[in-house]
């Protein structure tokens, strides 16, 4: 039997071989071409590499805190922090996935980018704003933020940050450049680490200080890469029409993204509220290590995403999102085993307190990570089909299912809360998969494995016998 069979698989191989040098076939040539073999992976390992930089050393950031300060200011700190990612979420507007959608194909690239730019640094002072009213009602162990003038500046000036940050990030996402990210990663969370330490002796002030300048950092980065060179020569005149033109989509992507959020930026309040500061900190340690599972499933959905928008052919999108499904699950499972299963070691640094009450919690942490999985895959299908109202109805399911579990059992101690995190977010990926057989995706990821696989066999055996297949 011959070994290649067709001349499209001797282009295949040729190809494939013609560029190939001898280092690469000593030091990984198969990881080295599953990275290049195409755009999604390549822009989702950047991502899965920035996040990996981003978790790496905000953990390195709460281990110091959980040594320099108290379990109370941290578990304030905490709920701060989580607070103004909830206010900012409700002030974005839905604009960071609608620049990712529409900005490459845009008449006006600068136009769009800067007039998004300027409705979010309203938004996001009016939201900081006015939330300092409400914090009180919503967690009345932070009241003290309304009586001090300077913690409810920074928490404002959080806010604004916390808004910008992912559109900027976003903008740099849809001209496929995933290696900046990567560096404004390590740049941001490098100098909220020095900031921590330096600012020390200010307690819970140098928390949110501390992501404060953050925010800042990244913010600066992201507008100097993007003006001086993805978008050099552009005009940046703010064109608010074109965000208009778009407001069908921006609104479906704010309000569902608005409740997509809602489930982990509220757990820390429930338990502030439900428990104390002390089991909020036990609480937020395992949440945050548990976000590099979470963030996997962003990078692979937000670079889906990016390249499906280039395409309104339905059949490539629905193979995108098979070999999407494939490249996550692979990099997934081992991580939520390795981390499952080492987590009583990295909460151990924290402190014994932080592992003993706090590694339950991060197992089911990471048994929910599979079901996570399959709604970010199925909030992305539903956004690419630009499925307005199913998208906001799913994420609106999703977050009352898991929040009023998690608040039904939250009486019962942090393991009960793990556990209702498990159970909804297991409610709602069973949805997902009912919508996906409705679409007929279920055929296209089996076809793309079977694909991948016998492409890998292939290869195995091009390189078992030692030569250069040819036509």
């Amino acid at each position: 039997m011959e070994l290649i069979e067709s001349p499209l698989e001797s282009l295949y191989f040729s190809a494939r071989y013609k560029h190939t040098r001898s280092w690469r076939r000593r030091f990984g040539s198969r990881l080295v071409g599953n990275v290049e073999s195409s755009q999604l992976k390549r822009n989702s390992t950047f991502l899965m590499g920035s996040q990996t930089v981003n978790a790496g050393l905000a953990f390195v950031f709460w281990v110091l805190a959980a040594h320099l300060f108290t379990t109370t200011e941290v578990g304030q700190g905490a709920a701060i922090v989580s607070f103004s990612a909830l206010v900012a979420n409700f002030s974005n507007l839905g604009l960071p996935s609608t620049l990712l959608r529409f900005l490459p194909l845009s008449p006006s690239r600068g136009g769009l980018y800067s007039a998004c730019i300027l409705f979010l640094v309203v938004t996001g002072t009016v939201g900081g704003g006015i939330s300092l009213l409400f914090i009180a009602h919503v967690s009345p162990n932070l009241s003290s933020v309304r009586t001090s003038w300077l913690v409810g500046s920074i928490v404002i000036l959080l806010v604004v940050g916390n808004t910008l940050n992912p559109l900027l990030d976003v903008a740099i996402m849809a001209f496929r450049r995933g290696d900046l990210i990567v560096i404004e990663a390590a740049l941001a969370n490098t100098a909220k680490i020095v900031a921590i330490v330096a600012l020390s002796a200010l307690g819970l002030k140098a928390i949110i200080l501390a992501f404060l300048v953050m925010w800042y950092v990244g913010i600066a980065f992201d507008l100097a890469v993007t003006i001086t060179k993805l978008m050099r020569g552009e005009q940046f005149r703010p064109r608010p029409k074109l965000i208009l033109e778009q407001r069908r989509y921006a609104s479906a992507n704010y309000l569902g993204g608005m409740m997509g959020v809602l489930p982990a930026t509220l757990l820390p309040l429930i338990v502030l509220g439900r428990l104390n500061a002390t089991q909020a900190a036990y609480f937020y340690m395992p949440l945050q290590i548990a976000t590099f599972l979470n963030v996997i499933c962003g990078a692979v959905s937000q670079s889906l995403l990016s390249e499906s928008s280039q395409t309104d052919d339905l059949l490539t999108q629905k193979t995108l999102l098979g070999n999407a499904v494939t490249h996550l699950y692979r990099v997934l499972i081992p991580a939520a085993l390795i981390l499952g299963t080492g987590g009583w070691v990295i909460l151990r640094v924290y402190g014994s307190s932080y592992a003993r009450n706090g590694y339950p919690v991060l197992v089911c942490l990471c048994a929910a990570s599979l079901f996570v999985a399959i709604n970010w895959m199925g909030d992305t299908w539903l956004n690419i089909q630009k499925k307005s109202v199913a998208y906001f109805t799913m994420n609106s399911f999703n977050a009352i299912v898991v929040v009023a579990s998690c608040y039904a059992a939250s009486s019962h101690g942090l393991l009960a809360i793990g556990a209702g995190w498990l159970v909804g977010q297991a409610i709602s990926a069973t949805v997902y998969l009912v919508i996906f057989g409705k679409d007929g995706v279920f055929g296209i990821l089996i076809a793309s494995t079977r694909f991948a696989r016998s492409n890998r066999d292939r290869v195995a055996r091009v390189e078992r016998r030692g030569r250069t297949p040819t036509g």
